[in-house]
């Protein structure tokens, strides 16, 4: 692992291999252990969410959650940095909302901070146990899932608990909130909408096998949301009627992205496989078309690019490889192998 954070500048990529800026090298200090002499050392600090954009009154800062339990505050013009530490593993994307910022950690501890790293509430919210998810805001409350089954509903302006809904396992999805209703996966197997006000269920989904791990995508009218039973399911936003299924060839650990009226999600593989697919499927035929296949699975998010047409796919074997490709025809514009 290396830390880094690349800048792409992705107006000025002609080749086939773009040459990213290095906006900033992580690390971390680690003690150097009992027979060390030197002290302390700097190892590179790893991230798994997805980072944050905000502050532009100062130029525009990224906001980086670390597995080190840091949030890191990375100006875009001159890469200066802040930080504010957690104290325990950030697994989840801070998420920005007005001008406020909140992460969880693994500690279950829900974090409010402005955009100075300065933190809102007293103490943090405490859930019962670990926060792998990331939050998400709406009309003054955060959502939030945690290992402990539960998912949460917080207010803004006190860090007080509104109310909580039980699963039978832990949630690790981001709620997706379309009409005062959040939409959930379980690592129960099930898939839940909540009433977003009162915290009473509205309808529960029991036809996958395996987990939710991802985020839903809400269109027209359906909630679009894969398991990692390989399926991805098209489910009607007011009743859960399922819609539509497509099986897809390993576990969806990826939320689907909608550009140009395609839905396109990716799969992972199963423990010892190494391939992983991109598909799209046209939302009013309901075909499922491979559209690329990878030496390794898709695990992290995708990226939509609407303007160019283009999806952002990271790879995750051994090359570690981003790949731009396009939705029309599935051919690889470009792609990048980070160290």
């Amino acid at each position: 692992m290396t830390g880094d954070i690349l800048e792409f500048d992705l107006s000025n990529i002609t080749g086939s291999e773009p040459t990213p800026e290095l906006l900033k090298k992580l690390t971390t200090s680690t003690s150097g252990g009992l027979f060390s002499c030197g002290g302390s050392v700097s190892k590179p600090m790893s991230t798994y969410g997805v980072p944050a954009i905000g502050g532009g009154e100062e130029g525009g800062k990224l906001y980086v959650g670390g597995y080190d339990g840091r949030v890191y505050a990375i100006r875009i013009d001159d890469s200066s940095m802040n930080i504010f530490d957690t104290g325990e593993a950030i697994v989840g994307s801070p998420k920005i909302a007005g001008d406020l910022l909140f992460v969880g950690n693994s500690a279950g501890e829900l974090y409010a901070l402005d955009l100075q790293l300065k933190e809102k509430w007293s103490e943090p919210f405490e859930a019962g146990g670990k926060i792998w998810a990331t939050p998400e805001v709406h009309n003054g409350v955060v959502y939030i899932g945690s290992a402990d089954h539960n998912l949460y509903a917080v207010d803004i302006e006190t860090g007080g608990e509104i109310w909580h809904f039980e699963t039978q396992g832990a949630v690790f999805s981001t709620p997706l909130i379309v009409n005062d209703t959040v939409y959930i996966g379980s690592c129960d197997s099930k898939f839940y909408a909540i009433d977003a006000v009162s915290g009473e269920m509205k309808w529960e989904f029991t036809g996958a096998s395996n987990w939710f791990w991802t985020q839903a995508l809400f269109y027209q009218g359906e909630v679009w949301v894969g398991s990692l039973n390989h399926w991805l399911y098209v489910l009607n936003a007011d009743t859960g009627e399922k819609t539509g299924e497509f099986e897809t060839g390993g576990m969806i650990q990826s939320p689907p992205v909608l550009i140009g009226g395609v839905i396109v999600v990716g799969s992972g593989a199963d423990k010892g496989e190494e391939r992983g697919q991109l598909y799209k499927i046209d939302p009013e035929e309901r075909t499922l078309v491979p559209l690329r296949s990878f030496e390794a699975p898709v695990l992290a998010p995708l990226w939509a690019d609407s303007d160019r047409g283009l999806v952002y796919v990271h790879a995750q074997n051994g090359k570690h490889v981003l790949y731009a490709i396009r939705v029309e025809t599935g051919e690889e514009l470009w792609s990048y192998q980070t160290n």
